[in-house]
């Protein structure tokens, strides 16, 4: 993971960097130094980094398995099927 993927991830969520920083329990300072390459996140910091990116990931997936499932029902409504 580099700081480019992590400043992505946190664009996406719609958090500032003092955000990302408060849900992982670290400075917005280092925050910054990892999406700048100043610094790395630690072990245990990645991994919570990973995890939270792994939430986001498979809420998006569920979203898009709701979407999909709601359009097949109005596909099926307006070809005169019932679901």
């Amino acid at each position: 993971m580099n700081g480019d993927d992590i400043r992505k991830f946190r664009e996406r969520m719609g958090w500032n960097q003092g955000q990302l920083a408060k849900a992982l329990e670290v400075t917005s300072a280092a925050v910054s130094a990892w999406e700048t390459g100043v610094r790395s996140p630690s072990p245990s910091n990645e991994i919570l980094l990973q995890r939270l990116m792994e939430k986001d990931e498979l809420a998006g997936d569920v979203a898009k398995g709701l979407a999909f499932a709601g359009l097949a029902a109005l596909t099926l409504y307006l070809m005169g099927k019932r679901p």
